[in-house]
């Protein structure tokens, strides 16, 4: 399994997280050298990227094997924020990763003809299929500059020069660029794109008429999703602005093989228009917190 850790996260976090994963070897890139050494358990094994790199460039040139791994296997770990006390590491499976993957490329339709942007810190779940779903087509994936993804013009030069097709962001950010549109350079970028991803964060509906005022072609889509649960478990697709007397975005069909129910605190199924919890079945949920079975 992977271990996603952000170099630009705390030492103290990277070390709390280290130490309750269990992680045994640890990939380094050449800017991480130094401090990687104040965090390490002296069992951990520190292997710099670059060894890597001359290792396979001297090694044979045959394919090697792939590794045949059962459904119920480990993926990944990805680490809660911690807001609500410790981050808690989330253990996904390989079906649920799968499952995931598989997902995305259908419902966005993905081909070797796009150009994917990686905009999330690795320590964010959205991350892993950012990185992971393009490969699966062959399309490309761009790992833009983080600063360059917090400013609407700094990521429309990084758009065109990019050829970007895929775009995720939250609705804050959003806003931020619908607001910087009238900008040439930010709406020929923007209007580009062939689907504009929303995720993180609840999507306001004048920010969705807002949107299509500005860029009618491209689809906005509504993600909603967990840590807990593989990422994203459902989406809402719009093609055009909400109607006037729409209240709310929804979140959309579950995904392939994953199931969505609104239940009452005695986890019973709640009627049509009637407030409950949203409980998440199917392939996508994660085994557990690591070593954290009572909040499992």
């Amino acid at each position: 399994a992977f271990l996603n850790l952000d170099p630009g996260q705390p030492p103290a976090r990277l070390t709390t997280i280290l130490g309750s994963s269990c992680a045994r070897m640890l990939l380094t890139g050449r800017a991480q050298s130094a401090m990687v050494e104040t965090l390490l358990d002296p069992l951990v094994e520190r292997i710099p990227v670059a060894e890597l790199e001359d290792a396979i460039a001297s090694g044979p040139t045959k394919p090697a094997r792939a590794a045949r791994r059962a459904a119920s296997s480990l993926a990944y770990l990805i680490y809660t924020s911690g807001s609500s006390g410790a981050p808690k590491g989330v253990m996904i499976e390989q079906r649920g990763l799968s499952n995931h993957l598989a997902s995305l490329v259908s419902e966005l339709g993905l081909s070797a003809g796009d150009v994917i942007a990686q905009t999330a810190p690795q320590s964010f779940v959205i991350s892993v299929w950012q990185f992971l779903a393009g490969p699966m087509v062959g399309a490309r994936v761009h790992v833009c500059d983080n600063a360059n993804v917090q400013d609407p013009i700094l990521l429309a030069r990084e758009i065109e020069r990019e050829g970007i097709t895929v775009l995720e962001v939250v609705p804050s950010l959003l806003r931020v660029v619908v607001e910087r549109i009238n900008e040439t350079q930010v709406r020929r970028a923007f209007a580009g794109l062939r689907v504009l991803i929303s995720t993180g964060e609840p999507l306001p509906v004048d920010l969705c008429r807002a949107w299509f005022a500005q860029c009618p072609k491209v689809p906005l889509i509504n993600a909603y999703g967990a840590s807990e649960c593989s990422d994203d478990v459902s989406l809402h697709r719009l093609t055009k602005a909400p109607a006037i007397t729409t209240g709310i975005v929804p979140v959309g069909a579950p995904l392939p093989n994953t199931q969505l129910y609104v239940l009452d605190a005695n986890l019973q199924p709640q009627p049509v228009g009637v407030t409950g919890e949203l409980c998440i079945g199917g392939a996508g949920v994660g085994r557990g917190y690591i070593n954290d079975p009572a909040q499992s």
